[in-house]
């Protein structure tokens, strides 16, 4: 009979005595509480017995059975999330783990967060999703039931990807070419060599050691065969007739290109003579023909051309409506049918380096190195502007070659003017200037200010993309034309026509030349006169001036006489003020005194009127010259008042105001004073301009000039005043 012992323990510490005997199969332990008693380690319980008869231990979520080396049996430290719900787990003292879990091992370390390898997966294959917030990490391994193993290359949440390394079974090359047909090791094969089988043919790829690499049909018996010792390549059919193509020495690596056609090999002798043939449409590629010409009754170009032309290319500028040649040094586009141009060398004294920003105009210096050597054009002189040659158009250093236009469209520059301190309008007229060498202006020179050397004209106005239109054409000196003979020039000559040579030429204008050849220069003082002439001549002149009616002319004297009775009559002061400086004044747009009019006190009544003129010369086209007249009490033009103004145009002209003011009660009355105009005659609407003037007081009144441009000239050539 089996015995059976149940021991009921309190919770107070107690002694059990157990007899065992051969019977003795199960102890049970049984806590008792309430009524006395006292506790017990597990060890005095394990004392006491260690079979739990059928009872599970339980251990609590994170507690652990441990080993006296650190060691321990535990529940897994991360889910893997195959419903084991973290399984269970050896843990060794240095905290690597060995997980059982849901079928599948686990080894892992740091804690049991990083899973080193993970196995008995069946023919689950890893997933997206084992990543690694499953602990899952770079080249973690992952093996399947039959051995195959993937590694994991990143375990990006939901983005792991797993790579598979290798098989657990032996593979077919089948199956190692699904899984990749790269290697880098050599392929090995056996004395049959490589095949490939069908049912009705197959061929092998083999090596022997007499022939070298062959290719043999194995129905056919046909060997393509590669000549390890002669360098050839071999045909030989089943009855061992053989085609061969063997190369010679080379000096280098050759290339032959097979056509993506059929066709057979042919002898030269079959190739037919292409000499007289056009070449094919549609090439992919540039067509060389060497040193050879192409000839034809007309070249069609592509409209619409692709890419950059590089030096000496031509095509089309759909733009434009012509072709254009890109010439040496790729700086230069020719654009045929519209631009001429030359290739000059760049010889400006001192060395400078000419520009297509700054368009330089240049003339033809000399000439060096078969090419005209070139300096800056000038119009000051015929010297300097006879020869103007042309515009630059690329960067030309000292003492190199380069391109000017001579006629045509240069392009992609400011023609705003901005660079000659000018405003240029599209349409306008470029000369040759004559004060700064090598620049253009829009102000065309006269007699006086240079010499006339048409440029061109601006096609496009434009800070970065102007345009202007080159075509020089320089101004004819008198003696340059064709019918036309002049020398030794002197003062007083003019221009006559002479029959016998049909040419205009300088002759001297004397009394002689006209006609007058009897006609001395005896002053009128001391021409004789007769003494008839005398008695006629004093009975037709009187002496004196009388009240009454007479036919006798009255003599100088008397004239003179008579005034001053008369202004004596009338307490009349006559006044006059007159300068007739001729400075041209220039360098400024301020306005300027010309002249100051000093009128002392009582040189005017109150009921006169005072007479002014005012007359100025404008040769240069420039901006807007102002004249105007100003009166004050002190002797400066802060605070005087204005009585008279005129602008005029943008062109040379000589500018004559008058005005007549009447002063009456004190004041100064005239035409309006703000009101722009050469004449007081004139029908203006506006009040009648009015200001103080006490004539018994001294008082200034200044003639002034204003220029529109500081390089602008004008020149005062009267300034008068009279009562």
């Amino acid at each position: 009979m089996s015995d059976i012992i149940d021991i009921n323990v309190g919770e107070t510490i107690e002694e059990v005595t157990i007899n065992v005997t051969d019977n003795l199969i199960t102890v049970n332990i049984n806590k008792v509480t309430g009524g006395g008693g006292g506790t017990q380690t597990l060890a005095q319980t394990l004392d006491l017995g260690n079979v739990t008869d059928g009872e599970n231990i339980n251990i609590s979520n994170g507690d652990a059975i441990i080993l006296d080396n650190g060691s321990m049996l535990k529940k897994g430290t991360i889910d893997a999330g195959n419903g084991g719900s973290k399984g269970i787990s050896q843990i060794c003292g240095v905290g690597y783990e060995h997980k059982w879990e849901a079928g599948r091992l686990y080894i892992m370390n740091d804690g049991g967060t990083i899973i080193r390898e993970v196995s008995h997966n069946l023919t689950y294959t890893p997933t997206a999703t084992d990543d690694v917030t499953k602990g899952f990490v770079q080249n973690t391994r992952w093996i399947l039931d039959n051995g195959d193993v993937y590694l994991c290359i990143d375990p990006t949440e939901d983005a792991a990807v797993w790579e598979l390394v290798n098989t657990g079974i032996t593979p077919t090359l089948q199956q190692v070419t699904d899984a990749g047909n790269t290697t880098t090791n050599d392929v090995e094969v056996n004395s049959l060599g490589l095949y490939s089988n069908d049912v009705v043919d197959y061929g092998y790829l083999s090596w022997t050691d007499d022939l070298g690499l062959s290719f043999k049909n194995h129905t056919t018996q046909e060997v393509f065969n590669v000549d390890k010792n002669s360098n050839s390549l071999s045909f030989i059919n089943d009855n061992d007739f053989k085609a061969k193509i063997q190369s010679s020495t080379l000096s280098d690596n050759r290339v032959y290109q097979l056509p993506d056609a059929d066709g057979t090999f042919a002898l030269t002798t079959d190739i037919p003579d292409t000499s007289t043939l056009v070449p094919y449409t549609g090439a992919t590629a540039d067509v060389d023909l060497g040193e050879y010409e192409l000839k034809a009754g007309q070249i069609e170009l592509d409209t619409t051309p692709s890419g950059t032309a590089g030096v000496a290319v031509t095509r089309w500028n759909d733009t434009l409506g012509s072709t254009e040649t890109t010439l040496k040094g790729g700086n230069v586009i020719l654009k045929n049918g519209v631009d001429l141009v030359a290739r000059i060398v760049n010889k400006v004294s001192p060395n400078t380096t000419l520009t297509k920003a700054a368009y330089q105009v240049v003339k033809v210096s000399g000439a060096q190195g078969q090419r005209l050597a070139v300096d800056l054009a000038r119009a000051n002189n015929d010297l300097n502007s006879a020869d103007t040659l042309g515009i630059v158009t690329e960067t030309i250093a000292a003492n190199q070659e380069g391109f000017i236009i001579t006629v045509g469209q240069l392009e992609g520059i400011n023609t705003t003017g901005s660079l000659q301190s000018e405003t240029w309008s599209d349409g306008d007229v470029l000369y040759l200037s004559p004060t700064t060498a090598g620049k253009m202006t829009n102000i065309k020179p006269n007699g006086s200010t240079g010499h006339i050397v048409v440029l061109g004209y601006v096609e496009y106005a434009h800070a970065i993309n102007g345009k202007i239109y080159v075509k020089i054409m320089n101004g004819w000196e008198l003696d340059e034309l064709h019918n036309v003979f002049i020398s030794s020039v002197a003062n007083n000559q003019g221009l006559v026509y002479e029959t016998s040579t049909d040419l205009w030429k300088n002759k001297t204008i004397d009394k002689s030349f006209v006609g007058l050849g009897n006609v001395d220069n005896t002053s009128d003082a001391n021409k004789p006169v007769s003494s008839a002439q005398t008695t006629a001549i004093n009975a037709k002149v009187a002496d004196a001036i009388t009240d009454g009616v007479t036919t006798i002319a009255p003599s100088q004297n008397a004239v003179f006489d008579a005034l001053a009775l008369k202004q004596n009559a009338l307490a009349y002061t006559p006044y006059r003020f007159i300068q007739t400086s001729q400075t041209a004044h220039t360098g400024t747009t301020a306005e300027t005194i010309i002249a100051t009019a000093t009128i002392s006190g009582n040189t005017f009544n109150s009921t006169d009127i005072m007479k002014i003129l005012y007359l100025v010369s404008k040769p240069i086209t420039t901006g807007t010259t102002t004249i105007r007249l100003r009166i004050n009490t002190s002797n400066t033009l802060s605070g005087a008042t204005q009585i008279a103004t005129f602008s005029s145009a943008a062109l040379a002209s000589n500018i004559l105001i008058t005005r007549t003011f009447s002063l009456n009660g004190g004041n100064l009355y005239g035409f309006p004073f703000s009101t722009s105009s050469v004449t007081d005659i004139a029908n203006t609407a506006g009040v009648t301009g009015s200001t103080s003037y006490n004539t018994a007081n001294t008082l200034y009144l200044f003639f002034t000039l204003t220029l529109g441009t500081s390089g602008d000239s004008s020149t005062p050539v009267m300034c008068y005043i009279n009562n």
